[in-house]
């Protein structure tokens, strides 16, 4: 039994038991909920253990791995000023919708949290700009203040790059080894999924009741509904921006989407990809073969839908209002954690850790987003697959420099 099955039902499970405790024992909810509390944190914790080893390692060992001079020469700069822009783009586009959708959901819930500090003001913005740049690096990690962590960590990346190979590559392979053994790590804990999410379900039904099933419910209609939205949105970009004609794009995706859908794989649907771009699109094998293979690699457009949905979810149930610098905060480390997404199963869900953590949301309701995830994965995927062909005509669209031309240069 594959592992999506198996989260899929401890989450029902969990669910029909809850509800069955609340209805037929409810004076048993106190002392098994509280036995369901202390299995879900522990397998919450194995996560959270990995986080900052994890986004700095794999931060430093992406960047330094991908921005070498040689790949540079060849691409273009531009390649990496159209990464950052769609993502800015979805992540804007995303707010936008989110925030509007919750304005028809009023919080029913029970708050996640119910115990600990109230949660305090949020600083000015010149507080905050002035964090970005950590005096310790250290305690900003045992903070959990990922943004300027990130900061930091990308820092010492590009930093890195200035020196020469035989004295980078030790430092560089060192984190390699760390991100490596931090996902050999979370497959562990990720095993232990079906565990966490039926400890987590089984408290939420006994405690919520049937309001818990129409907040998911919604979490999920909500999110496909973006996704969907952003897919086509996607499309308007190819064809608006970077002169694709709307049947060939559609043809050219198909095939990449079919195969993506159901294996739930981007990198599965990667030869479909470049044969659709070069037959049907007329892209040389030089573009294809070059960019898509490395917008599979490290663009991810779903993640940040993914991410600042939840996000915006998790406050709304427990009654949290963002500020405007929350919001500034979440759409930075979102965009930048876009960018070191680990290439393992629910990976999206994996640094919600540090997104909720930069904006101070209880982590709590994780483990049940991970498990409802598993119904959207389908539109998430194809949105992967859709935002991977629109990287290639932008870049293939964008002015050429004297390194790129043979990059953007059309088959005759």
């Amino acid at each position: 039994m594959s592992l999506t099955v198996r989260i899929l039902a401890a989450l029902l499970l969990g669910l029909a038991s809850g509800f069955l405790l609340a209805a037929v024992q409810p004076a048993a909810v106190p002392n098994v909920t509280a036995t369901t509390d202390v299995i879900g944190t522990l397998w919450l914790n194995g996560i959270r253990m990995t986080v900052i080893p994890l986004v700095v390692a794999l931060l430093l060992s992406s960047v330094t791995s991908v921005a070498d001079p040689a790949m540079l020469q060849r691409v273009g700069s531009r390649t990496g000023r159209v990464f950052l822009l769609l993502i800015m783009g979805i992540v804007a586009m995303t707010m936008a919708l989110a925030l509007t959708g919750l304005q028809f959901w009023p919080p029913t819930l029970r708050p996640l949290q119910t115990g600990g500090p109230a949660l305090a003001a949020p600083p000015p913005f010149s507080q905050w700009l002035v964090s970005l740049v950590p005096a310790n690096p250290i305690k900003a990690a045992a903070d959990g203040a990922m943004l300027p962590l990130i900061i930091f960590t990308l820092l010492v990346a590009f930093a890195l790059l200035r020196l020469p190979a035989p004295q980078r590559q030790p430092v560089v392979q060192l984190f390699q080894t760390l991100a490596d053994a931090m996902l050999v790590i979370l497959r562990w804990v990720l095993w232990l999924a079906p565990a966490g999410v039926f400890a987590f379900s089984l408290s939420l039904a006994a405690r919520q009741g049937m309001n818990a099933l129409g907040a998911l419910a919604f979490y999920v209609g909500m999110l496909v509904a973006i996704v969907i939205l952003v897919t086509i949105a996607l499309y308007a970009v190819a064809v608006l921006i970077g002169g694709v004609p709307l049947r060939r794009l559609a043809a050219a995706l198909a095939p990449a989407q079919s195969v993506a859908g159901p294996t739930l794989s981007s990198l599965a649907a990667l030869p479909l990809l470049i044969d659709g771009a070069e037959r049907l699109l007329g892209y040389p094998r030089a573009t294809a073969g070059l960019v898509l293979p490395l917008t599979v690699s490290i663009l991810r457009p779903a993640a940040p839908v993914a991410q600042i949905v939840a996000s915006l979810f998790t406050a709304q149930w427990n009654s949290i209002t963002l500020s405007p610098v929350d919001l500034l905060t979440l759409a930075a480390v979102v965009t930048l954690m876009s960018f070191a997404t680990p290439g393992v199963p629910n990976a999206s869900f994996l640094v919600m850790i540090p997104v909720f953590q930069s904006i101070g949301l209880p982590i709590e309701g994780i483990g049940l987003l991970l498990a409802v995830d598993i119904i959207p994965d389908f539109a998430k995927t194809i949105l992967n697959v859709t935002g991977h062909l629109t990287a290639l005509t932008l870049i293939h669209h964008a002015p050429s420099t004297p390194h790129s031309a043979a990059v953007s240069a059309p088959r005759g």
